[in-house]
């Protein structure tokens, strides 16, 4: 004969029961952290190396040779401005230039008196005659060194017209086309280099103020759920009100690719770091 089991033991196992049942909501789990219980959250794989470049003079693009997405080396070509302006110029100072050095010669370059006099004993009894040849030959030497510079600032803009990639990398955008008209500083192009990877995540919560640089991390990927060790580089004001910015590097070789997405914990601050 089985006898009943008292009430208050029956209550206790089935509440036992569904405790079991229902499922422990994890801090990772939307992927944003506790506010006052874990900091971990949601990050992602990104190139720790990005950059953005522009023309160093003002002007209109002549030709853009890549494409968003394309991988370039560094030093190679990126766009062109219109250097035609920049031509005229150099040819109008090479041109002037070029008279200067002819009134120079003719003057003879005798800047002192007694030069004058060595040069031309005629013209120098003559009243004034020395101080006149004198200015005349300043004159042809501030023409010549005004054209010289005309020429090489004409020059040196014609480089900045084309845009050049600072360093080896994948161009993530491109903000410009033939025939727009660009201001010098202007970024057109993003760049990236995903041959050093970051993971980057936005903290929210009390205790994400106790997250410091040098301090461990867990990063989980997703695709395969493997756990990577990795450190806290810098801690920066994140873009939503009241998060921090997190920047982990993983400091064991691993095949992550940009813009996967993880899972970050920091164990001794984290109460769940998985």
């Amino acid at each position: 004969m089985i006898r009943p089991l008292p009430l208050f033991l029956l209550l206790t196992v089935l509440l036992s029961l569904a405790g079991c049942a229902r499922p422990v909501p994890s801090p990772m789990a939307s992927g944003v952290g506790i506010a006052g219980e874990s900091p971990c959250c949601a990050g992602r794989i990104r190139p720790a190396v990005r950059w953005v470049q522009g023309f160093g003079v003002d002007g209109r693009v002549r030709q853009v040779h890549v494409l968003a997405g394309e991988r370039v080396a560094a030093g190679q070509m990126l766009a062109e401005l219109d250097d035609q302006p920049f031509a005229e110029v150099v040819g109008g100072g090479m041109a002037s230039l070029q008279q200067a050095r002819s009134r120079l010669e003719d003057l003879g370059n005798y800047m002192r008196p007694e030069d004058v006099r060595l040069f031309s004993p005629g013209l120098a009894s003559a009243t004034g005659a020395g101080d006149s040849l004198r200015a005349a030959v300043l004159d042809a030497e501030i023409a010549r060194a005004t054209a010289m510079t005309r020429v090489w600032h004409a020059r040196q803009s014609s480089e900045r017209a084309r845009l050049r990639a600072t360093a080896r990398g994948r161009v993530v955008a491109v903000e410009v086309v033939a025939g727009q008209a660009v201001s010098a500083g202007a970024g057109v192009f993003a760049l990236e280099d995903d041959d050093f990877l970051e993971v980057v995540v936005e903290v929210r919560g009390g205790d994400s103020g106790a997250i410091r640089p040098g301090q461990r991390a867990i990063v989980q990927r997703h695709v395969d759920g493997a756990m990577l060790h990795g450190r806290v580089v810098r801690v920066e004001t994140g873009a939503s009100p009241g998060a921090r910015e997190v920047v982990v590097t993983v400091v064991e070789r691993a095949v992550l690719q940009s813009g996967e997405a993880v899972r970050v914990g920091f164990p001794g601050v984290d109460k769940n770091p998985f």
